[in-house]
């Protein structure tokens, strides 16, 4: 499970450290949370992220506008349908849109989505096309602070790290 983002910064050197973690991470199919200045690395770079379901990417508001822009999602997919689009465009990465609503959104139904890019093993006899096929929207409409502070995002990256941490256990059999 790797995280990265929070704290991060734009000089060449991180970014090039950012990048080369995402790729091994990738080639060792890790879970992966990225938030903050690697949402804007992941904007320079789709193919960072395309494909890859195991990737959950938290942008705010500012860091959703320049993911839809990348991904090619304007103003002609109505609102509400934005983070979705956003995920299968990318293959079905998670996209936890922080906002006034936030929306947790996948799917996997575009054809940049794949089991084998991920790094998820088939069960003997399961179809592909039948797993690879998911569209999942969540909304959390509970009013929250009025307004959010600084290091929110960080505490949603590492809650949602923990969790994708105790998956990957489940994954590996450890819970019996």
């Amino acid at each position: 499970m790797l995280i990265i983002g929070p704290g991060l910064g734009r000089e060449d050197y991180m970014l090039t450290y950012a990048r080369t973690a995402l790729q091994l991470a990738r080639a060792r199919a890790m879970f992966v949370v990225l938030d903050g200045d690697a949402l804007w690395l992941v904007s320079q770079d789709l193919a960072l992220v395309r494909g890859y379901r195991r990737a959950v990417l938290t942008p705010n508001v500012a860091e959703f506008a320049r993911l839809s822009a990348q991904t090619g999602v304007g103003g002609d997919v109505p609102a509400d349908e934005r983070a979705v689009e956003v995920s299968r465009r990318l293959g079905g990465v998670v996209v936890v849109q922080k906002g006034p609503k936030d929306v947790v959104a996948m799917d996997t139904t575009g054809d940049a989505a794949s089991l084998g890019a991920s790094g998820i093993a088939q069960e003997d006899g399961e179809d592909e096309g039948e797993r690879e096929r998911v569209r999942e929207v969540v909304e959390v409409d509970v009013e929250g602070g009025l307004r959010r502070c600084g290091g929110q995002g960080d505490v949603l990256s590492g809650a949602v790290g923990a969790m994708l941490a105790w998956g990957k256990c489940y994954e590996g059999g450890a819970f019996g």
